[in-house]
């Protein structure tokens, strides 16, 4: 989960490539690519931080079927 503390309000389209950090050192292709963390930072001057935050999550424990009318 990612929260956003940027205080940015406006809201963005934007792409962007870059490769997982566990991709194979030998690919070729993926050495012109930037991992996230990198992309982040240098293209959009953003970087994701690790941080311990307390967030609102929905658990649903059971569910079933309710018969119908047809």
């Amino acid at each position: 989960m990612v929260v956003d503390k940027t205080g940015i309000e406006c809201v963005y389209d934007f792409e962007l490539q870059f490769t997982s950090d566990d991709v194979n050192a030998n690919a070729t292709d993926a050495d012109s690519i930037p991992s996230l963390f990198t992309a982040l930072k240098e293209i959009m001057g953003l970087r994701l931080q690790p941080e311990k935050v307390c967030v609102d999550i929905i658990v649903v424990d059971h569910a079933e079927r309710v018969p119908t009318d047809n």
